[in-house]
């Protein structure tokens, strides 16, 4: 809270400096603020919870402003703090003191726990004006010696848990409803002050749960000197007896909060405490405070206070008297549009049945008219009732009960948008008419012939997917079996070409190591050719061993791919000034066997073509592998040519289409005049 309350003397101000200065010292010595006690309250509760739990000594001076069995409330001037006693030392309201003790973390906010109390006198404590009532909420005026004003309402009388507070009541001030309790006023001296405007000094305390948060407050009134009579009440038997209807009119004089005298007939009771009231054809809310056993029907007269309701004025805080019983009300006929502005009015109206459900304690049910949705709550007696068919015109009698406020931005602000009709019992619901026969064939046959279609659709979806599933498994099997012909034709192709040809190569170029070791030294020319066919021989082998591997599905290896492209790139590029780079990311493996033969073929013919066609300094080659596809680049530095003038049919390049065609592949060339040829194969991995 703020050091200098509102209407604060030069005394307060300066006191409020030396709280400033003491705060800021104990801020930068907290060691030097253990050793000495600590004097001001102010300061005491700027402490943290778990600062105050150190037990901190203190040394101040006060004066009690009130007192419970075990604790009471000390203030300084500025500021109160709650003490726990010491021996449960009698310290009357107005009792100066010096206490001594240490602080403790308090249930709610730092407080202080006595060692040793020095009756010093008698003293007095100026109060806080309150004129913002959010302060009291707020939490920051705990333990603060106050003054206020407003209306007090509906007193009660003491509880034995709580032997120190003899009475309760409530004090209405402005919008805000304020809890009471008196430590020595009787019940009978508060509630001869119901009604009345006073001025009350009170100490400020709280409501607070078992974490120590907030949730309200309550102000405690220690004598009865400390209570001002600023406007008498008047005594219940003077208060006059005014009609429903003239209820928060409008009046040029301003209206203090006092008291009205009511009397109508019991039309509707909610709870024992809640209840509507008619006279003539107004209907009004009651919440009363302890009345006696009431039953619809019942004359009653009522004082209490108004409030402004949703839409009508509403009485709270109700005093109650029956004045006679077994009164006949008849309910009011209206249309549904009439009922809208027949607030707490006990109404007939007629209407449709569109829907209902059932609550724990109530039968709702939805009714339409003249365009007009509204609901009804029928209570349950004892069980819930029985209800006709949707589409039954129905008559009810009940409680016509505003449920929403009218739109402030309509034409027609004072009109409400719809209401609730609140039933005493079932008996208020008779069936004018149900739906004809016809209607209800009609419904049943609607419902039949849509279930009916549901099943049929249901079917024919089961039908035309169980379908699709075996055509499905017929194709599967059949490139299934189509699939094992071709792997078996393959594998007889790979034993083919390894049992004749690649052991024909191998005897070839065994024979060519043996003739090339038994030549003269004088024959180097002819060597020299041997040497070559023996290079083409190896050659012919590794492309005929591809090609087993290929037809048997086997996959290469990063390895084994990159050193196949290196010995292509070595015999092709020899004896040439052009040079060589590849790179490989990923594992191309997951290409499969005849893809990866089909790029390494592709990757020779571009090869070839550029070692004839292109001049270039430098070929590179990039394969990448990504998640569902796989690209590779052959790429030269060399001449290039115009893409409106296609390379010759000698380039090869029908047959690289070809060879990307066969594995799912696309092929694309990009070249431009001495910006040299980039051929790309991207290659689907599901392919």
């Amino acid at each position: 809270m703020p050091f200098f309350p509102k209407r604060s003397t030069p005394a307060h101000r300066f006191h409020g400096w030396l709280c400033l200065l003491a705060t800021c010292t104990f801020a930068l010595h907290p060691l030097a603020a253990t050793e000495s006690p600590l004097t001001d309250i102010d300061l005491i509760k700027t402490l943290s919870r778990e600062e105050a739990a150190t037990r901190i000594p203190v040394l101040v001076e006060g004066t009690v402003i009130l007192t419970e069995s075990y604790a009471f409330v000390l203030h300084d001037g500025q500021s109160g703090i709650f003490v726990y006693g010491k021996d449960n030392q009698a310290l009357p309201f107005g009792t100066k003191i010096r206490l001594e003790g240490s602080t403790e973390r308090g249930e709610f906010a730092p407080s202080v726990r006595a060692t040793r109390i020095t009756v010093l006198g008698q003293d007095t404590v100026t109060p806080l004006p309150i004129e913002n009532l959010d302060e009291l909420e707020s939490g920051t005026l705990d333990c603060q010696w106050i003054e206020i004003e407003g209306t007090l309402r509906n007193a009660q009388g003491g509880s034995d848990a709580i032997s120190f507070l003899a009475s309760y009541a409530t004090l209405a001030a402005g919008p805000k409803r304020l809890h009471l309790a008196f430590s020595e006023t009787p019940f009978e001296t508060v509630q001869s002050w119901v009604g009345a405007r006073v001025r009350i000094r009170a100490a400020c305390l709280h409501f607070f749960n078992s974490h120590g948060q907030l949730y309200g407050a309550r102000l405690i009134v220690p004598n009865t000197d400390s209570l001002a009579i600023l406007e008498n009440a008047l005594p219940p038997e003077s208060v006059p007896l005014v009609k429903i209807e003239s209820l928060l009119r409008y009046s040029p004089q301003k209206t203090a909060q006092t008291r009205v005298h009511i009397r109508g007939t019991v039309t509707y009771k909610n709870s024992p405490t809640e209840l509507y009231l008619q006279e003539g054809q107004r209907g009004i809310f009651v919440h009363a405070i302890d009345p006696p056993p009431i039953e619809i029907g019942d004359t009653i007269n009522v004082l209490g206070f108004t409030r402004r309701g949703l839409y009508s004025p509403e009485i709270e805080d109700a005093v109650i008297e029956i004045s006679g019983q077994n009164q006949t009300l008849l309910p009011r006929p209206l249309s549904v549009e009439e009922a809208k502005t027949a607030d707490g009015e006990l109404v007939q109206v007629e209407a449709t049945l569109i829907d209902s459900s059932i609550t724990t304690d109530s039968t709702r049910i939805t009714l339409k008219s003249d365009n007009t949705t509204f609901t009804a709550s029928i209570p349950h007696l004892e069980k819930p009732p029985s209800l006709p068919a949707p589409g039954s015109r129905l008559q009810l009698a009940g409680i016509a009960r505003v449920d929403r406020a009218p739109d402030s931005g309509t034409p027609f602000p004072w009109l409400p948008t719809s209401f609730e009709l609140l039933l005493r019992s079932p008996q208020d619901l008779l069936v004018l008419q149900r739906p004809p026969i016809s209607t209800t064939v009609w419904i049943f046959a609607t419902a039949t012939a849509a279930t009916s279609l549901s099943l049929l659709i249901a079917a024919a979806f089961w039908w035309i997917s169980h379908k699709k599933l075996a055509e499905q498994q017929r194709r599967r099997i059949i490139r299934e079996a189509e699939f094992a012909a071709m792997i078996k034709e393959r594998m007889r192709l790979a034993r083919e070409i390894h049992d004749n040809l690649a052991q024909g190569f191998t005897a070839v170029s065994i024979q060519l190591e043996t003739a090339k070791h038994k030549l003269p030294a004088a024959a180097a020319p002819v060597r020299s050719h041997l040497d070559q066919a023996s290079a083409l021989v190896r050659e012919s082998l590794a492309d005929a061993r591809r090609s087993i591997q290929g037809l048997r599905h086997e996959s290469l290896s990063n390895a084994d791919f990159l050193a196949a492209l290196e010995r292509i790139a070595g015999r092709v590029l020899k004896d040439t000034p052009i040079a060589f780079q590849q790179e490989l990311k990923g594992d191309v493996a997951r290409l499969g066997a005849e893809a990866e033969n089909e790029l390494i073929a592709i990757a020779t013919e571009a090869i070839t073509n550029t070692v004839k066609h292109a001049q270039a300094k430098r070929i590179q080659i990039s394969c990448q592998i990504h998640e569902a596809h796989g690209t590779l680049s052959i790429s030269d530095d060399g001449i290039g040519f115009r893409k409106d003038q296609p390379p010759p049919s000698g380039f090869g390049l029908q047959g690289m289409q070809e060879r990307a065609a066969k594995i799912h592949a696309t092929l694309t060339l990009d070249s431009s005049p001495k910006q040299g040829t980039r051929i790309t194969i991207h290659i689907p991995i599901d392919s």
